[in-house]
C-alpha cells in the first residue's frame, strides 16, 4: 500500500501543470544553452599584419601580430620587440585586413615603449562610452565618450605640454542618429597670427576648419579673387555648395563665376572664338599642355607663337600659379599641424564639393570687381550653415605680383 501511494503521488505531481511548466522551462534552457554553445564561433589562432592592417603569412613580414584564444580573447605583440600592443575580446577577426575585425568590450593598446596607447570600450564593433588617447610621454592626447560609434558632445584635444589646444563639437538627433549642424554666427569668427606675422580668420565649429581670403586679380579684367581652405575633423561627410555662395556688398551684389561662366567672360573678351578656341576647348588644352608648356618657358626657350597659343599659355600659367597661391595660403599658425595630420586636395576652382572626415580642400573663384564696394560679406554654405566672412575692402590686397 504505502509503495503503490507513493507511486501516484509521483505520477501525481509529474503530470500537474506546474510540473509540466517546470519541465518546459528547463528543457528551453537547456536547448539555449546547446545551441548557443554549437554556434559561438572561437576565433583561435594566431594572426600576422602588416604595417597598413592587412594580413601577411609569417611574423618575419608582419608589423605586429594577434594570439586569440579559444574564448576569443586576445594579445597583439608588436613583431620586432614581442612587446605587447593591444589587448581586447575580438567576435570576428579578418585575417585579411584587420580593419574589419569586430572588437568586444574593454580594449587598450600601448606603444612599444609600453606606455598606454589608447583606452576605449566596443560594443558590436562599435566605439560605445569613454574614448582616451595618450601621448607617448603619458600625457592625454584627446577625450571624448561615444554612444553606437556616434561621438557624443565635444572631443577634447590636448597638446604634448597637457595644454587644451581645441574642442571640436558635435551633436546628433537621438531618433534619426543624423547629424546636428550648429547654427553659425559671425561670433564665432576668430582670428589668429602666425609667426610670420600672417593674420588669419576662421571658424572653428562643428569639427570644421573654414577659412577665406580675398584678393584682387588682373586678368582679362578686374576681379575679386576667393581662396577657401576647409578642413573636416568630424566623422561625417561635410557638403560645400558652391552653387549657393555669394557675395554681398555695401554696393548690391556681387556677381560669382562659375568655372565655365569665367571662361566664357575671357573667351567673350579676347574674342577666342575666332581662333577656334572655345571654352571647353581651353578647359582641355590647360589640362594637357599646362606643365609642359610652362617648364618650356620657365627654361628661358621661346619660340614664334601663335596668338591662340599664347593665350592658352598664359591662361595655363595662371592657373598653376594660382593653384599653387592656394596650396600655400593659410598653412601656417594653428593649421600647420592639423593640416599635416590629414589629406589635402587641391580642388582649382570652386564647385560642388563632399568634403570626407580627415580631408581639407583648396581652391580659388572669381568674383565680378565692383569699385564701389566698400565691404563685402562673403557667405560660404557648409552642411546647410552658413559661414559668413565680413571683408574690408581697404584692406584687400592685390596678387597681380606674386
Amino acid at each position: 500500500m504505502h509503495l503503490l501511494g507513493l507511486k501516484l503521488l509521483v505520477s501525481y505531481i509529474l503530470n500537474s501543470v506546474v510540473m509540466k511548466r517546470l519541465f518546459l522551462f528547463l528543457a528551453i534552457m537547456l536547448y539555449g544553452i546547446f545551441s548557443f554553445a554549437q554556434t559561438r564561433e572561437s576565433w583561435a589562432g594566431i594572426y600576422y599584419y602588416d604595417s597598413n592592417s592587412y594580413g601577411v603569412t609569417q611574423r618575419d613580414s608582419a608589423e605586429y601580430y594577434r594570439v586569440v584564444e579559444s574564448n576569443n580573447s586576445f594579445n597583439d605583440y608588436y613583431s620586432k620587440s614581442n612587446t605587447l600592443r593591444a589587448t581586447g575580446v575580438v567576435s570576428f577577426v579578418d585575417a585579411a585586413d584587420d580593419a574589419n575585425t569586430i572588437f568586444e568590450g574593454d580594449f587598450i593598446a600601448y606603444y612599444p615603449n609600453g606606455k598606454v596607447w589608447i583606452k576605449q570600450f566596443f560594443k558590436n564593433g562599435k566605439n560605445d562610452g569613454e574614448f582616451t588617447e595618450y601621448f607617448e610621454n603619458g600625457l592625454m592626447k584627446q577625450h571624448g565618450f561615444y554612444k553606437e560609434g556616434i561621438l557624443q558632445g565635444a572631443k577634447t584635444l590636448f597638446d604634448e605640454d597637457g595644454n587644451t589646444c581645441k574642442q571640436l563639437e558635435y551633436s546628433y538627433d537621438t531618433t534619426t542618429k543624423e547629424p546636428v549642424w550648429r547654427d553659425v554666427t559671425t561670433s564665432d569668427l576668430k582670428t589668429y597670427t602666425a609667426e610670420d606675422g600672417q593674420v588669419i580668420r576662421a571658424y572653428a565649429i562643428n569639427g570644421l576648419y573654414v577659412s577665406v581670403d580675398v584678393s584682387y586679380q588682373h586678368y582679362y579684367g578686374k576681379y575679386y579673387v576667393l581662396q577657401l581652405f576647409v578642413q573636416n575633423n568630424s566623422p561625417e561627410d561635410a557638403y560645400f555648395s558652391f552653387k549657393d555662395a555669394s557675395i554681398q556688398s555695401s554696393a548690391g551684389q556681387i556677381k560669382m563665376f562659375s568655372s565655365g561662366d569665367y571662361l566664357r567672360r575671357i573667351n567673350r573678351r579676347q574674342g577666342w572664338a575666332k581662333f577656334g578656341l572655345h571654352a571647353a576647348t581651353i578647359a582641355t588644352a590647360i589640362t594637357l599642355e599646362a606643365i609642359a608648356d610652362e617648364q618650356f618657358y620657365r627654361q628661358g626657350r621661346h619660340h614664334r607663337r601663335t596668338f591662340s597659343r599664347d593665350l592658352v599659355h598664359d591662361m595655363s600659367i595662371f592657373l598653376i600659379r594660382q593653384s599653387a597661391v592656394v596650396g600655400n595660403i593659410l598653412i601656417s599658425g594653428m593649421f600647420n599641424e592639423a593640416r599635416a595630420k590629414v589629406a589635402n586636395n587641391n580642388i582649382g576652382y570652386l564647385q560642388n564639393y563632399v568634403i570626407k572626415p580627415n580631408t581639407s580642400i583648396t581652391g580659388f573663384a572669381y568674383a565680378k570687381y565692383n569699385s564701389n564696394a566698400k565691404h563685402l560679406l562673403v557667405n560660404l554654405p557648409i552642411n546647410g550653415k552658413v559661414y559668413q566672412f565680413p571683408i574690408d575692402v581697404a584692406n584687400i590686397k592685390s596678387i597681380d605680383s606674386e
